[in-house]
């Protein structure tokens, strides 16, 4: 929402990855007439402290983008970006930075109206969540290790890092008030795996802890290939195969995921 009450909204959506959608970008008076529709294929978009002018990420059907203002190209690349934010002077963006495919690991970084990059923090298994501080010296994202045990950090422009808050249940920030009241979610994200067999009516239980990613069957069906996201994965994931009888799963390989 801008200081003038207009909406930025995202019509027509459909699911990309993790918390993310695209969308037809289009804005809106709250409360008031029907969305006027400004670009496709926008991912997340945000006001400048002015009211009117924005910054957003869309995908030309070949690379990432940020634009800002809009129309204004200052990134271009295959790297999967997100959580665009505008700094409090509307001088700066802060986002996230993914690999060039759907997993949401990755680094914080900023950059200016010229286009000159600076990485603020890096290395992060999972980011989902931004926020600038009140004052522009600090960005605050919500970050995990390993799995998606989510805790609340903040860096400075020059990286330096702190953690702001770290709970029980994954903790995501999503906005910071002028006064510096904080927004947060808090999530319980779990994976389940189940296998039906032919001709079968019910289907069997065969997870692996909570974040199992990507099964493959064997030819003759008897094994199942899975990759392990949770917590006990590590920060790189582990590979495993189960028989599909539901016996114990064995872990045989780290690094990546089983294909």
């Amino acid at each position: 929402v801008s200081r003038q009450g207009q909406l930025a909204v995202l019509t027509k959506p459909r699911y990309f990855a993790r918390s993310h959608w695209f969308g037809t970008l289009a804005t809106t008076p709250m409360g008031g007439t029907a969305p006027r529709e400004i670009l496709e294929n926008v991912l997340d978009a945000d006001w400048a402290p002015n009211g009117t002018d924005l910054a957003i990420i869309d995908h030309d059907q070949k690379n990432w983008r940020l634009q800002y203002p809009l129309g204004k190209v200052l990134l271009e690349g295959a790297n999967w970006i997100s959580d665009v934010r505008v700094s409090p002077d509307g001088e700066l963006l802060a986002f996230f930075r993914h690999p060039p495919n759907i997993d949401d690991r990755g680094d914080v970084l900023s950059m200016d109206r010229s286009g000159r990059i600076r990485t603020l923090s890096s290395g992060w298994e999972s980011l989902e969540g931004l926020a600038w501080s009140p004052s522009g010296k600090e960005v605050w994202f919500s970050a995990a290790d390993t799995g998606e045990q989510y805790c609340i950090r903040a860096a400075t422009l020059s990286g330096k890092q702190r953690t702001v808050y770290c709970g029980t249940a994954p903790t995501r920030i999503e906005d910071i008030t002028a006064s510096g009241r904080a927004l947060l979610a808090t999530d319980d994200h779990r994976v389940s795996m189940e296998l039906l067999e032919h001709g079968g009516k019910t289907a069997r239980d065969v997870s692996w802890l909570d974040n199992t990613y990507n099964p493959r069957l064997s030819r003759d069906g008897s094994q199942i290939l899975f990759t392990d996201q949770s917590v006990l994965a590590g920060n790189n994931y582990a590979v495993y195969v189960r028989q599909s009888d539901g016996s114990s799963p064995v872990r045989i390989g780290s690094g990546g995921f089983g294909v």
